[in-house]
């Protein structure tokens, strides 16, 4: 009978040892979910917020890109060019700020695709009149750009 109190005894031990882990993990994750809820609904740095924009704007202006290399994949040929250039009616670039072959405004891909650093820097300029955090968040490579990706963003 004492082998089998002492085995018991060993048990009680063991559970005790775990049920004080356990309650260890759970602070933690009760402290990490308290740091995540101050990151996630908290101002981010100017630095940081620049970031998100950054991606937003190159992942719309990609839209453009795409078009362009698709455009010119099968336009390069000199002949092709040479008749272009001669044939003043014929040769349009204006295509180069919508993507389209025919006339419309000027396309946001567009704006993003050629401007996106003028506007991240004029942007800049705009955002120092407001208060921001004085520490950059650092997130994974790519953070911003997967959270525009899913809509976190816009």
């Amino acid at each position: 009978m004492t082998e089998l109190n002492k085995i018991v005894s060993q048990l009680k031990s063991a559970a005790n040892e775990l049920l004080g882990n356990v309650a260890a993990i759970d602070k933690q994750i009760a402290e990490l979910a308290q740091q995540r809820d101050a990151l996630t609904s908290g101002v981010v740095s100017k630095a940081d917020f620049l970031e998100y924009m950054r991606a937003y704007f190159q992942r719309q202006g990609s839209v453009l890109q795409r078009e362009i290399v698709n455009s010119l994949k099968d336009a390069r040929d000199f002949a092709r060019l040479e008749r272009k250039h001669e044939s003043l009616t014929t040769f349009n670039g204006a295509w180069l700020l919508t993507g389209h072959m025919v006339p419309v405004p000027v396309t946001e891909s567009a704006l993003y695709f050629y401007f996106a650093d003028t506007m991240i820097e004029r942007l800049s300029l705009a955002l120092d009149d407001l208060e921001w955090l004085a520490d950059e968040v650092r997130h994974s490579p790519g953070c911003a750009r997967n959270m525009a990706h899913m809509g976190i963003l816009f």
